[in-house]
């Protein structure tokens, strides 16, 4: 689902959707295949640059190779400590086997991002919660260098100006919420992809936010897991101990 806004949009990725009866008539199928075909004409004939930044994080990587398999010209800012990485060195020849180019720069270097920010026409951002504060560099350089068409910032997430939440996820809310704010004051084209959260991401270390692993001690570890298996449903249920896992 996509809303529209001025100067942007935000685009929300859930399983299920609802298709409005104006589509059903078969006039109007055949009117929307039409429609659709000419988008996909455009979109052929017009592949953006994209560049992305934080390219061989947990998330980043995927939106990387999507890029390029969708016959992008994709780059990826990549900085002299993850070029010097062994831990990496396999996803960096994944990418240029994928026909990406590497540019080695820093989102801290103001001149180096500009230049390269030149070179391109949409930017995604797909740093970690560390680097979200500093998306205003990326911001700031984008606004010197006045060709980027579409900016989508570190989100991948809750829709922020739509969720109440107490800390310190509210501290880590209000960061996102200060970037949306700077993008739209500096009048910069922009998408907000909300994906909610990755399981694959909490449930290793059961929510526990300073960890990638399963709690240690023995209060927040302790819980109890019933399955309770009805024909129609699978429930599981998970009782915590006497002090939540936070």
């Amino acid at each position: 689902m996509s809303e529209m806004f001025a100067g942007g949009n935000r685009i929300h990725l859930s399983g299920r959707f609802k298709v409005s009866r104006r589509w059903r008539s078969k006039a109007s199928k055949q009117a929307r295949k039409k429609s659709e075909g000419r988008e996909l004409k455009v979109m052929a004939s017009e592949k953006n640059r994209i560049l992305i930044i934080g390219g061989t994080g947990y998330i980043g990587k995927f939106i990387v190779k999507a890029s390029a398999r969708a016959g992008h010209p994709t780059f990826s800012l990549i900085r002299e400590s993850t070029a010097a990485d062994h831990a990496k060195a396999k996803i960096l020849e994944e990418f240029k086997d994928a026909g990406v180019t590497l540019v080695h720069g820093d989102l801290y270097d103001h001149e180096s991002l500009v230049k390269t920010l030149k070179k391109v026409d949409v930017v995604i951002s797909a740093v970690g919660q560390g680097q979200i504060a500093d998306q205003t560099k990326i911001i700031a350089a984008m606004k010197e260098a006045g060709n980027i068409k579409r900016f989508f910032p570190s989100e991948f997430g809750n829709d922020v100006d739509r969720t109440t939440a107490l800390e310190p996820a509210k501290l880590a809310l209000g960061t996102k919420i200060h970037i949306r704010r700077a993008i739209e004051a500096e009048n910069i084209p922009y998408t907000y992809v909300s994906s909610y959260f990755f399981a694959g991401y909490y449930l290793p270390s059961l929510a526990q936010a300073t960890t990638q692993s399963l709690p240690t001690d023995k209060q927040s570890s302790t819980m109890r897991m019933t399955l309770a298996h009805t024909p129609l449903k699978l429930w599981m249920i998970l009782e915590p101990s006497t002090r939540p896992c936070t």
